[in-house]
């Protein structure tokens, strides 16, 4: 397994108990995976998400069964080239609460220079008779999931897909430290601290790309962005930048393992240097 791998299931196994904390953790997870969709389906919206990671997909359906009451369908499958399990997490719109026919299937983000897909990225459904005459949305009672995607800061009041990260999700500082723990889990990766120091996000969403660097000055942290083919990649160098990331959002194990990591890297180099300078000084 790797370093990554095992930075993502410590922090998927890391419990938040602010409901606030949920919900900005579960909307970074859906915004940084690459394959999410909102789709129409028979009986209402269905939302898709694809990942890797056995624990991350574990939390994404439990927040969601948590928080919404909404159930998920898995499939695992196993790819032929990379020898790794994909986890397709599907969920769908209770059947009494749907009133959309259209089928329509919408990708929810921009192209990576920030203008919009061919045909707008306006995504725009009609809400039913219940939600016109105001009624209440209820835990446990078959909420709608377009409710959700709204409380998830991925859909506006009006039903219009957002592709920044809502205000709202990070006002609090613990909730904007949930968020950045989710946008790791969805789309993150940190190399292996025996190797160089890196660390990067992952996302073809221009708009989120420079929020979430704003979101991480916010934390006294110094980001870079760059481009990789259609991807944007933000990413930190230097091993106190990324342990200071990793303190904030709650990898202490992995932590504790890159810092023995980095200190006895650190005591090697001083040895070669130290032999080779005697080694010199004997020619």
């Amino acid at each position: 397994m790797s370093f990554s791998s095992q930075v993502k299931n410590e922090l998927a196994h890391r419990v938040s108990r602010k409901s606030c904390c949920q919900v900005a953790e579960l909307s970074a997870i859906i915004r940084m995976d690459g394959s999410l969709k909102i789709s129409s389906h028979p009986q209402g919206y269905a939302l898709r998400l694809s990942m890797e990671n056995a624990a991350v997909a574990r939390r994404a359906i439990k927040l969601f069964a948590d928080i919404f009451g909404l159930r998920a369908e898995v499939t695992v499958r196993r790819s032929r080239l990379s020898k790794r399990n994909n986890y397709l997490i599907e969920i769908k719109e209770h059947p009494k609460a749907s009133a959309e026919k259209e089928d329509v299937s919408k990708s929810m983000r921009p192209s990576v220079d920030g203008s919009p897909d061919e045909g707008g990225y306006v995504l725009m459904r009609e809400r039913n008779e219940a939600e016109d005459n105001g009624a209440d949305w209820i835990f446990g009672c078959a909420p709608r999931l377009s409710q959700a995607l709204n409380e998830l800061g991925i859909l506006d009041d009006s039903l219009t897909v957002r592709y920044d990260i809502t205000p709202r999700l990070i006002r609090k500082s613990c909730c904007a430290v949930a968020y950045l723990r989710g946008l790791f889990m969805g789309g993150g990766f940190v190399s292996d601290p025996t190797g160089s120091y890196h660390f990067e996000l992952v996302t073809d969403n221009y708009t989120l790309a420079n929020d979430a660097k704003t979101l991480m000055t916010r934390f006294n942290l110094n980001p870079k962005i760059s481009s990789r083919k259609h991807n944007l990649m933000l990413y930190l160098k230097g091993a106190d930048q990324i342990i200071q990331l990793m303190a904030l959002i709650g990898a202490h194990t992995a932590l504790l393992k890159w810092e023995d990591t980095r200190i006895l890297k650190g005591m090697r180099a001083s040895v070669n240097r130290l032999v080779n300078c005697d080694t010199a000084n004997l020619n």
